[in-house]
């Protein structure tokens, strides 16, 4: 299924998994939600001059799987207009 819908970018952190492998945290806020998704490079290369608060429209990806697991994932993102 996908979603489209209006946020507050949060900003991005990078880590190292228990595994040694680099990521890419970035989170999204919507009224008193959250969400921490783990973006494609494209997206992180989008993202890395929008300032935190900054309003944007996510196109969202999301998968239930049957366990009732929601996989969320950013298909595409851009600064809101004013």
């Amino acid at each position: 299924m996908d979603l489209s819908g209006k946020f507050k970018f949060l900003g991005t952190e990078s880590g190292v998994s228990n595994a040694g492998k680099p990521y890419v945290r970035l989170g999204i806020l919507q009224g008193l939600k959250s969400e921490v998704l783990y973006p494609a490079d494209d997206i992180i290369e989008k993202v890395k001059n929008i300032q935190p608060m900054t309003d944007i429209i996510c196109n969202l990806s999301i998968n239930i799987k049957d366990d009732k697991t929601a996989y969320v994932g950013i298909k595409d993102i851009i600064i809101a207009p004013k």
